[in-house]
């Protein structure tokens, strides 16, 4: 609730997190869902030191596709943008305006 406080406030800001995505669609202009490969997403997160039990939540959480699902349940059109390989960001932009 706070945080749709905020938008109407300061509606030109990005919101990054997990948890973005139960805004409600009136509150959101653009939702961008990031996916990545199962062992690029290992990889990510064992360099980044997370337990093995975080590792298999985040990668039962990709295989079950739970962001986008999620988000597509609180009646968003989401933008899925696959970052298994380096991303071009001009071209996300683009992606990005489309919506707006």
């Amino acid at each position: 609730k706070i945080l749709i406080l905020l938008l109407k406030k300061y509606p030109d800001v990005l919101i990054d997190g997990y948890l973005s995505h139960y805004l409600p669609r009136t509150s959101v202009n653009v939702c961008l869902i990031c996916t990545t490969s199962i062992p690029t997403l290992k990889k990510r997160l064992t360099q980044r030191r997370y337990s093995l039990k975080k590792i298999q939540e985040n990668v039962d959480a990709e295989n079950f596709s739970v962001c986008l699902v999620e988000a597509q349940e609180n009646g968003h059109s989401p933008l899925v943008i696959n970052t298994t390989k380096k991303i071009n960001i001009a071209s996300i932009f683009k992606k990005v305006n489309h919506y707006l």
